[in-house]
């Protein structure tokens, strides 16, 4: 009994990391080496369509957003730089990065309608992150306050919960500036949301340094 369980655990392990493994593009080494520097930008952070607390306006929740995808991608540059230890690649200080999009008219709202390659160049780098995460949770403080308190309130007179429990996905995406192509990308699942950015990102840093397209071989 104990023997078939084991192997259960062992199946359902493969299947989870099968689901977890990156894309990576025919050749990807090539395109790498040809990188000195990548640039990391805002997260584009929503909260799920389903998800979204009636007791908060579409502005709440879009300020939300955007304070989380700035957090998120101070949070990512922190880590990364941290843990990265190479010396031959550079990555873009993020204040360098936004301070060039907001020069050229580009923000957090609008970035995506530009192509991947249009945004190196712009930024002067041979790669480019394009982060994107989606969630089922508030997202400012003063947004979970509002909603705990409603939840609360409906719990203490219909024994009843309102809310999911929170949860995110983390789409990473690197594209090479000179071909404008996709050359890698990864999906993560946080678990517990992103409420808390810097807690999610590390818990992401620590499965991305593994598979990094920069990982020192």
């Amino acid at each position: 009994m104990k023997f078939r369980i084991l192997i259960v655990m062992i199946i359902i392990s493969q299947c989870l990391n099968a689901q977890n493994k990156p894309f990576k593009i025919k050749g990807l080494n090539n395109y790498i080496q040809e990188h000195k520097s990548f640039a990391i930008l805002p997260f584009d952070v929503t909260v799920d369509a389903n998800s979204k607390p009636a007791e908060l306006s579409d502005e709440d929740i879009k300020a939300g957003e955007l304070e989380k995808g700035i957090e998120m991608q101070t949070s990512f540059y922190a880590h990364l730089v941290k843990r990265l230890r190479r010396k031959d690649i550079e990555v873009q200080d993020i204040d360098q990065t936004n301070r060039i999009l907001r020069k050229n008219g580009i923000t957090i709202e609008n970035y995506l309608d530009y192509e991947p390659g249009e945004l190196a160049a712009i930024l002067k780098v041979d790669g480019i992150f394009i982060n994107k995460a989606k969630t089922t949770e508030p997202l400012t403080s003063k947004d979970r306050q509002k909603a705990m308190a409603i939840n609360a309130a409906t719990q203490i007179f219909t024994g009843l919960s309102l809310g999911p429990k929170s949860k995110a996905n983390i789409n990473s995406r690197l594209y090479d500036a000179k071909s404008g192509k996709l050359i890698w990308s990864w999906e993560y699942k946080v678990r517990g949301g992103i409420s808390n950015a810097d807690r999610a990102i590390e818990s992401f840093i620590k499965e991305y340094v593994r598979i990094s397209p920069y990982r020192k071989k």
